[in-house]
């Protein structure tokens, strides 16, 4: 009988999830992922068998085969009696697994014809079968032979499969015969006539065809190693290693990936929400504009904010050079882009020593490849909108504000009841808007300062090679608007790598790149808030006003008049230019002295050229005039120059070494690098030209230096001239690694590095940073044999070191800076005093790091990557204040301490996976908490509020403020927590009382370190469609909201600003019994004393986290029958839509909930983005042709 086995399908259930919180989006999300791979695993695998026997006759076992599989099986009953019973536990497993197992140590083997399997013994397995259309006699020898794997090892179990063509010699079409190879590797057939294939297969390894006759009596094949994730290279600093080698925590992304997500210009932005531990912020002083580079974390701060840091993110590698760029787009177009590989604990990190303490990132640029002229274009066009979620005042609003601000103002003071005798009298004869122009209103906002754009890029690539040349070459260029008025960028860019084999053991390789770019911004008039609703950009007669009136307040009588300049008239004329060329060339030679020895010499230079020519054009009343509006100075007009011109050379050779010795695989490498940096820089300002439109300094008549000319010409002061500023810097490093790859099995990596750099003195010149660690691949060992469900296991685990040279030069130098003008003579002198003490002992900053992490697979349909870390990073700069007896001044020392503690999570699945539908997701998440462990004086002082200090054990961006309790619903009055000395909490309607307390008053707030932070994919594909859908997300980060503080103010207006539109997250207490309210009566006229809104409470500490709909892109790839028939490889058509949708807190108000920038000095640090604008909106439609 034949029993045939048909595989149920399964409707996929529909779940629709409705979540309130973030928190449990996250968890929700994870749960459901799991559940519905494990689901789909299942059931995805049509014909396979699952058996759990112990002790069982093979008899019951076939029987349960068949049951499953639409087999027949054939066998003597005397020879499975004598075989004995077996074990099975198998899961999903295939036929020829099932069968491989139950006969493992058996003298049986087995045959498979169409739908029968014959069991019979081994030493008849290689007689001849009885054929009836085979006339010939057997000869002599079976065809056979033996199976061997690429290291000409035997390979037990192998499956071989014989099939013959349609018709056999009597027209009969013959069945295919099945059997497997012995513990040799041997496999013997039956005798055959004619020609016929054999099919070779075995687990994780490639199948092969062979043709054969009878007269192939001898054959030896060698598989080869399926290109598995396993056995994918992945480069990790100097070497490149299967991802089965691994030993450290690294997460590669190709190009393809990143590209098919956000379209920006910041190439690292691209990252955010794929990449795991990678804390990336777009928020910044210039937010909204195409200049803005944000700011990247990896795993978190390792470093003390000071004016000495000023970069906290990772050290960039291109193409293996160490680079000095802060941001990728300095150095790369995402269009060159192979893959970018993040690097991120000391297994990884430490052969970079002494740049390497915040982590590496590894970026691989687009090669040639073997075969023809390849070319390819792709074009994009699209529309950049402004997406911020509040708005000025408009007309209406502010006016009715204003009357009711003014109508609490009169009915609160005396004095201006005595004066003016009625409030009707007294709001007519000093308000700061006419009757007539309540009925103007400009949306300064949308309709002028934060406008939509245009985006387009054009990329064309060619790539060629042979076995002896390759190359790879491209032309891009990009053009973006920011949503700032007159804000874009114009880059152009080519690369061209050639690779070239000059003989068996000689390659030579260079790299070329030039990067152009040419930044746009506004240096007219940026402050929005002066520009009142009520004022029209434009005169009676509809001409573009060149200057327009600003109104302040007068109790005294009416309004004060000003002038501001139009930022609308002629704006195109006052602009600040940013030109950046970078040219960069690599040469790498590489000779293979032997097989498994080689020495390369990679050597690096590049030349950066900057300048920044910003303009105020004469013709315009903000080139005309500079300073107070209210008393401007005649300057006829602007321009202030800065050049920079900075040349990097790297040399960098290795010795690399690579041999077998039996089970061991030992792979080492030697190397020794020299870098020089050189950086001039001038900058000089001009006034006064009669030459309108002329951007260079021989236009101009009076010449200095700096950016505010305009003090110094009113009084009446010569500006001081402008000076260059030379800094040059040096490195030398020895370094080396040795790894052991142990029966593909069991790995093990050892790194050390010395460097020395000329930033230090004489007494710490040198560092040295090591690092040790080990991975054992449990997928491979015997005892996981039967464990078919698990497809990879890998145990993982590293300590070690890493650095972080000095963030500014001239450290261990003492400096001055020009001070008071010192009188003697009637003559003003110059004087200089010092500024910063000598440091000869300061040294790098060192990072201990301890990774351990899993991966783990599961049906080859789901991965998952767990790392767990713990970062103490010692030696931190830190500014110090020395003792009065040594004249207060300050100096730099290696006191602090930091400690980091964190998981990255990496979650990969195939949900679904069928002939034209799949469904895949990429989920990962971080969780990263620091402290501090070590300062100078145990205690760091908040660098912005200067209000409350930071002590050891604390976060190290840890906000704190009087507590904000509320607002008193019965008076609207604001209440805050004050903390008696007793420990008890007393409720107080003032700031300045809790401020009695001294500091005690200060608690934390939260932190401006995200709590987990991190991104999914989901990818649908039907036949040719595509749609991916990436949301990224933030959870449990604190910003402080400066938008709030400098304008939920109700008098404002009073000084000629426009306020602000509330909106939910804003409530303002409007009467007895209001406990909605969260802001006090915006109409108490000790609003600002009593401190609601005030630097020190904690009102302003907001939760910025956020779920943000970042990219969904849908792609088609036009059928190949069509495309074909064009004379093309392939076409994709693309939409793709940024920042779609976000959702946040109800509580925050700020134009976009991107987060702060954390651990620097500036005065937006911890402030998101603020009112002003926002992460726009990019609607995009593209093309990709292959030719």
């Amino acid at each position: 009988m034949i029993f045939k086995a048909n595989a149920r399908r399964h409707p996929a259930a529909g779940i629709r999830i409705r979540v309130k919180q973030m928190l449990l989006i996250m968890r929700l999300t994870i749960f459901l992922i799991l559940a519905a791979c494990l689901q789909v695993a299942a059931r995805g695998n049509a014909q396979t068998i699952s058996l759990s026997e112990k002790n069982v006759s093979l008899q019951k076992v076939f029987r349960q085969i068949q049951q499953q599989m639409p087999y027949d099986f054939v066998y003597n009953f005397e020879l499975l009696k004598q075989a004995g019973n077996v074990d099975v536990n198998v899961r999903n497993a295939s036929l020829e697994q099932v069968l491989q197992l139950c006969l493992k140590g058996k003298p049986l083997t087995y045959l498979i014809f169409d739908n029968t399997i014959v069991i019979k013994s081994k030493e008849r397995a290689a007689q001849q079968l009885n054929m009836e259309w085979v006339a010939a006699p057997p000869p002599a020898e079976l065809v056979g032979g033996v199976v061997v794997d690429d290291k000409g090892a035997a390979v037990a179990g192998a499956s071989v499969m014989v099939s013959f063509p349609p018709g056999g010699p009597t027209g009969i079409t013959r069945p295919k015969i099945y059997t497997q190879t012995n513990e040799k590797g041997e496999f013997k057939l039956p005798y055959f006539s004619g020609v016929a294939t054999i099919t070779i297969s075995y687990i994780g390894f490639n199948t092969v065809e062979l043709k054969v006759s009878a007269q192939s009596q001898r054959l030896r094949v060698m598989l080869q190693p399926q290109e598995t994730k396993l056995t994918e290279l992945v480069i990790t600093g100097y070497s490149t290693k299967k991802v089965s080698e691994i030993t450290g925590s690294v997460q590669s992304l190709s190009g393809d990936d990143i590209r098919k997500g956000v379209s920006t210009a910041n190439t690292l932005a691209m990252l955010k929400g794929k990449a795991a531990g990678l804390y990336i912020v777009e928020a910044g002083t210039s937010n909204g504009s195409v200049a803005n580079r944000g700011q990247v974390i990896m795993r978190g701060q390792a470093s003390l904010p000071d004016a000495s840091n000023t970069n906290f993110g990772p050290l960039i590698v291109l193409d293996g050079v160490i680079t000095t760029a802060d941001n990728l787009q300095d150095i790369v177009d995402a269009t060159d882009i192979e893959s970018v590989t993040l690097l991120k604990d000391a297994a990884s990190t430490a052969i970079y020593g002494s740049r390497a303490a915040q982590g590496v990132l590894l970026v691989t640029t687009r090669r040639g490849t073997p075969g023809k002229l390849s070319v390819n274009v792709n074009m994009n066009y699209g529309k950049v909108q402004n997406n911020r979620l509040i708005n000025y005042m408009n007309t209406a609003q502010a006016t009715t504000h204003i009357e009711k601000y003014m109508q609490a103002l009169y009915n609160g003071t005396p004095s201006l009841q005595s004066r003016y005798g009625s409030f009707s009298n007294y709001f007519n004869t000093t308000r700061t808007f006419t009757e007539a122009e309540r009925n103007t209103n400009y949306d300064w906002s949308n309709d002028g300062l934060f406008p939509d754009g245009k985006q387009s890029d054009v990329n064309l690539s060619l790539t060629s090679g042979n076995d002896k040349t390759r190359f790879y070459g491209s032309v891009n260029w990009l053009k973006q608007d920011g949503t700032l008025l007159d804000d874009r960028l114009d880059r152009k860019s080519i690369r061209l790598n050639i690779d070239q084999k000059v003989s068996n053991k000689l390659s030579v390789g260079i790299s070329t790149n030039v990067i152009v770019d040419k930044y746009t911004a506004s240096s007219g008039e940026n402050q929005s808030y002066v520009l009142q609703p009520w004022v029209s950009p434009y005169k009676a007669d509809g001409q573009m006003a060149d200057s327009i009136p600003n109104y302040t307040y007068s109790a005294t009588g009416p309004r004060i008049l000003g002038w501001y300049s139009n930022p609308l008239y002629r704006h195109e004329l006052n602009t600040a230019i940013t030109s950046r060329q970078s040219y960069l060339g690599t040469g790498v030679i590489k000779y293979a002295i032997t097989p498994w020895l080689s020495v390369q010499s990679t050597n690096t230079y590049q030349y950066i050229y900057n300048n920044v020519n910003t303009y105020r054009d004469p013709r315009t009343y903000r080139g005309k005039y500079n300073g107070p509006s209210t008393g401007p100075v005649y300057m006829n007009g602007e321009l202030y120059l800065t050049d920079t011109k900075t040349n990097y050379m790297l040399t960098s050779n290795l010795l690399s070494f690579n041999k077998r010795f039996g089970d061991h695989q030992v792979s080492a490498l030697v190397g020794q690098e020299y870098g020089k940096t050189k950086t001039e820089s001038i900058s000089v300002s001009g006034y006064n030209t009669p030459y309108p439109g002329e951007r260079n300094l021989g236009a101009f008549l009076n010449y200095g230096s700096g950016t505010s000319a305009w003090i110094y010409v009113r009084s009446g002061l010569p500006i001081p001239p402008s000076s260059p500023a030379t800094l040059e810097r040096a490195s030398f490093s020895m370094f080396s690694e040795i790894n052991d790859n142990y029966k593909g099995k069991y790995f093990g990596s050892v790194s050390l590095r010395r460097d020395a750099s000329s930033n230090f003195g004489k007494l710490n010149r040198y560092g040295t940073f090591y690092s040790v660690s080990g991975a054992w691949l449990l997928g491979k060992e015997q005892f996981m044999a039967n464990a078919r469900a698990i497809t990879n296991l890998k145990l993982r685990a590293s300590y070690g070191t890493s650095g972080r040279e000095a963030g500014a030069d001239f450290l261990n130098f003492t400096t001055f800076q020009e001070s008071t003008a010192y009188g003697y003579d009637n003559t003003s002198t110059v004087g200089a005093a010092i500024q910063r003490l000598a440091n000869n002992e300061i040294t790098w900053e060192t990072t201990y790091t301890t990774n351990v992490g899993f991966d783990i697979g599961f049906w080859d349909r789901i991965n998952l990557t767990v790392d767990v870390y713990n970062r103490l990073s010692k030696g931190l700069l830190q500014t110090v204040t020395l003792p009065t007896y040594q004249g207060s001044l300050s100096q730099i020392r290696n006191v602090g301490e930091l400690r980091n503690r964190g998981i990255d999570i990496l979650l990969s699945t195939t949900n679904i996976q069928s002939r034209n539908f799949s469904w895949t997701t990429d989920f990962n998440i971080s969780f990263n908490s620091n402290r501090l462990t070590k300062l100078y004086g145990d205690s760091l002082i908040d660098g912005f509020s200067r209000a409350y200090y930071r002590y050891v054990g604390e976060d190290i961006n840890s906000l704190k403020a009087i507590k904000y309790a509320g607002v008193n619903p019965n008076n609207g009055r604001p209440l805050f927590e004050r903390v008696m000395a007793d420990k008890s909490i007393q409720l107080v309607d003032s700031i300045p009382l809790v401020k009695q307390d001294g500091l005690r008053g200060f608690r934390s707030m939260g932190s401006a370190t995200p709590t987990f932070f991190g991104g999914m994919t989901n990818t649908f594909r039907y036949k040719g469609f595509t749609l991916s859908v990436l949301l990224n997300f933030v959870y449990g980060n604190k910003i402080f909201n400066n938008g709030v503080r400098n304008f939920i103010s109700p008098n404002t207006w009073t000084y000629g600003q426009n306020g602000i539109q509330p909106n939910d997250a804003i409530r303002f207490w409007s009467g007895p019994g209001d406990t909605r309210a969260n802001y006090p009566n915006y109409y108490d006229l000790a609003f600002s004393e009593r401190g609601a809104t005030n630097i020190s409470s904690s009102l302003l500490i907001q939760d910025a986290s956020y779920l943000r709909l970042r990219n969904v892109r849908l792609a088609y790839d036009l059928p190949s029958a069509l495309v074909n028939r064009a004379r093309m490889k392939s076409v994709n058509i693309y939409v793709s839509v940024d920042n779609l949708a976000v959702v946040n807190s109800r509580e925050l108000y700020a134009s976009d909930p991107e987060g702060a920038v954390i651990g620097t000095s500036a005065s937006n640090i911890y402030g998101g983005a603020g009112i002003y604008s926002s992460m726009p909106r990019r609607f995009l439609a593209g093309i990709n042709i292959g030719l």
